[in-house]
């Protein structure tokens, strides 16, 4: 009997842990979702080409529980268009979260600049 009771209050747990995913914690850095918001910004905003991927996806800040991922990632396609002083802009910096008020996953994606080796 101890052992059908253990069995429902994990099974409580896990189910509690689930819900308070779905609710709170967002997406991480390589999810598909998050991804594609990150793409879309970099497109529309700051006019990249419509071919870029999304590669060597790092999270900085985030984890199982977090409110929010702080993700860093490089930039590849065509590129030819994304230079700043000479120096390309081949990498992004990027966050995904969740809004408090409407529960909605939320990115923020800002370009970076990759210093290119000398040669």
């Amino acid at each position: 009997m101890k052992f059908i009771w253990l069995g429902v209050v994990v099974a409580l747990l896990f189910f509690g842990v689930y819900a308070y995913r779905l609710q709170a914690v967002p997406p991480d850095c390589s999810s598909p979702a998050t991804i594609s918001l990150v793409r879309q910004i970099l497109i529309g905003q700051f006019k990249y080409q419509r071919l870029i991927r999304i590669a060597n996806i790092r999270t900085s800040q985030g984890g199982m529980f977090a409110p929010r991922f702080e993700c860093d990632a490089s930039i590849e396609g065509d590129l030819s268009g994304q230079s700043f002083g000479g120096v390309a802009v081949g990498a992004v910096h990027y966050t995904s979260e969740i809004t408090e008020d409407t529960h909605r996953h939320y990115v923020t994606a800002k370009p970076q600049l990759v210093a290119q080796p000398e040669r």
